[in-house]
């Protein structure tokens, strides 16, 4: 086959088996194909043999190198407020107000969310609180 010749050939970029044109051989105009051009996508590249082509291409076996994902059981919003809510009862409902100050497990009742309970300080203005369909965080302390 001659230069400007089509053959068959694998294209990396169109990850396909598609007509391309010879641009170059390795030992003039008889030896094998060196480069050739997609007539697809027109990336230039060195010769490929077809991936269907019997003993060509190599399978490669890619080792995971990360540990497997352990599974985390995921409760439900409403089931854990509950849980915290039962463990906290001894515990006064405080209405809530941007000036108020909330510590770890008190108990809360926001006008619009309901009750809820102070899971975490995120700085000394924000609370994080668990109410029964949602975690929210909340101003406080100002």
């Amino acid at each position: 086959m001659a230069a400007g010749q089509e053959v068959l050939a694998y294209c990396g970029r169109c990850k396909l088996d598609l007509m391309h044109n010879i641009i170059a051989h390795k030992e003039g105009n008889s030896g094998p194909v060196a480069k050739c051009q997609c007539r697809t996508c027109n990336a230039i590249h060195g010769f490929r043999n077809l991936k269907g082509s019997a003993g060509t291409v190599k399978a490669r076996v890619i080792a995971s190198k990360r540990a497997p994902r352990q599974k985390v059981e995921q409760i439900p919003c409403n089931v854990e407020w509950k849980r915290q809510l039962e463990e906290a009862a001894s515990k006064a409902e405080v209405p809530y107000s941007i000036s108020a100050n909330f510590g770890v497990g008190d108990i809360l009742k926001h006008p619009r969310f309901g009750v809820g309970v102070v899971q975490q300080l995120r700085d000394s203005t924000k609370v994080e609180v668990l109410f029964q369909d949602d975690v929210k965080i909340l101003a406080h302390n100002k």
